[in-house]
């Protein structure tokens, strides 16, 4: 099997006293994290900013701090199985507005759009993070 490296982020808000996580909606209603391959000649850290900005058209993106990094199977969309390790960075935007995302997301209020996340895997980092990510 392959091994490729993604990275990306994570962007939370409170929202009337609710934790929420911003997560990327699938076509099928799983839920998953903002990420994406790194590409060469990249950090980790460049990768997330980019695939961030691809993917939500957001502008403006900062890393606030590494939340970790998890390895997992996955499969390719040409269906090739591959070891995946993922580095995922807590980022904030100044402005959440955009016109241009590749992708469907929306805010889920933090325990129920983690617990819906397509790999548990990924739903485990964040639960582990949780304080860091809110604090």
């Amino acid at each position: 099997m392959r091994n490729i490296t993604s990275a990306g982020g994570i962007f939370v808000r409170k929202n009337d006293g609710v934790n929420e996580i911003l997560l990327l909606k699938r076509p099928n209603d799983e839920l998953g994290l903002l990420k994406g391959h790194q590409e060469e000649g990249e950090t980790v850290e460049q990768t997330a900013i980019r695939e961030i900005k691809e993917e939500t058209g957001f502008k403006n993106v900062t890393i606030v701090k590494k939340l970790g990094e998890l390895t997992r199977k996955g499969r390719e969309g040409t269906g090739e199985e591959i070891i995946k390790t993922i580095h995922l960075f807590l980022m904030t935007t100044d402005n959440f507005d955009s016109e241009n995302a590749e992708e469907n997301y929306a805010w889920f209020e933090f325990n129920d759009g983690v617990s819906r996340l397509r790999h548990i895997e990924e739903a485990n980092l964040l639960k582990a993070h949780k304080d860091l990510i809110f604090n």
